[in-house]
């Protein structure tokens, strides 16, 4: 990767008009080797960031003594040595430029496909992968990475995941592993906790999947109420080439309007008009067999998965394979 400078980094933000103060105290051309808000991370070189309701400034002076250089805040610390620092006015707004430039801006060397909703996010995840995984593999490719409420796969690491989105710095690195080893696409759930609160800000998703809306998250540690939910859901439309929406959603007509924010729309469901059609919808033993109708085919299709809602699932996965002209046959 490209390494940036101190100075760099602070021309970044000031860009982004997040800047409220900063001294570099001499270090302007000093290259960043790291980037964490972890201070068990910080090794020489790298550039700390002081972000979280439970911050302490103990974690910042431990990250100084392991070798942090440069430290992006939104107040400053009082430290022993003279540390160059960067003070922002909104620090999770800070951070996805910070990643951006540090991981140089992998996202745009995948192809990147983001399952938002209420329900089914894992399910579709899945189901996208699997179709892209057997189109990779017949053209010689390596298997597509995930990042999900399941587990996460990036080419280097395969854990279990603890959180629906990580956070940005998280995510990028993820983003950065699966480019390094030479992965092309990637699946990724988005919850709206990561649109609320910026982690995945400075991401262009190729395709966006919006599932659904219902009353969840609501409590005052997530949203407030349920516009606050909503509309957080909506923000991943302002960030994406191509929007696939259930035409099956609650709401459908204000999902439709926010799609506009996005380059293209490609409607699913099976409701008629939908440019994915699902239709003919039959329980055969424990099979679910329905038909799949748009502008290139119309093929029958069987899921071993009960439930309505897991042919909405695989109506949007069976979308995200025509964004990217998947052939029918990995379907």
């Amino acid at each position: 990767m490209i390494t940036y400078t101190q100075q760099d980094y602070l021309n970044t933000l000031t860009k982004a008009g997040l800047v409220i103060n900063s001294n570099l105290y001499g270090h302007d051309s000093d290259a960043i080797q790291g980037l964490t808000y972890n201070s068990k991370e910080a090794t020489a070189g790298t550039l700390f960031v002081c972000k979280g309701a439970a911050f302490h400034p103990q974690y910042l002076a431990d990250a100084v003594f392991s070798g942090a250089t440069l430290y992006v805040s939104e107040q400053k610390y009082e430290l022993d040595t003279k540390v160059p620092y960067i003070l922002v006015s909104d620090i999770r707004k800070a951070m996805p430029y910070l990643g951006k430039l540090f991981f140089n801006d992998p996202s745009k060397e995948l192809n990147l496909i983001g399952v938002g909703g209420t329900k089914g996010k894992s399910t579709t995840a899945y189901y996208v992968k699997a179709i892209v995984d057997d189109y990779l593999a017949s053209i010689g490719k390596k298997e597509s990475a995930v990042i999900s409420s399941i587990d996460v796969y990036d080419g280097v690491t395969k854990v279990e995941s603890h959180i629906t989105t990580p956070e940005n710095i998280e995510l990028l690195q993820h983003f950065r592993n699966a480019v390094d080893s030479d992965i092309d696409f990637l699946e990724m759930e988005v919850s709206s906790q990561a649109l609320k609160y910026n982690r995945v800000d400075q991401i262009t998703f190729d395709a966006a999947i919006f599932l659904n809306i219902s009353e969840d998250h609501i409590s005052p540690i997530e949203h407030p109420d349920f516009e606050d939910y909503f509309s957080s859901k909506l923000k991943m439309f302002a960030q994406t080439k191509h929007a696939l929406i259930n035409t099956n959603s609650d709401y459908f007509e204000r999902v439709a309007e926010s799609a506009k924010d996005a380059e293209n729309v490609i409607t699913f469901g099976t409701k008629p008009g939908s440019d994915i059609l699902g239709y003919d919808i039959k329980k055969i033993d424990h099979e679910i067999h329905f038909r799949v109708s748009c502008d290139r085919f119309d093929e029958d299709f069987a899921l071993t998965m009960p439930g309505l809602f897991n042919v909405e699932n695989a109506l949007a996965a069976i979308a995200a394979a025509y964004v990217f002209n998947i052939p029918v046959k990995f379907m």
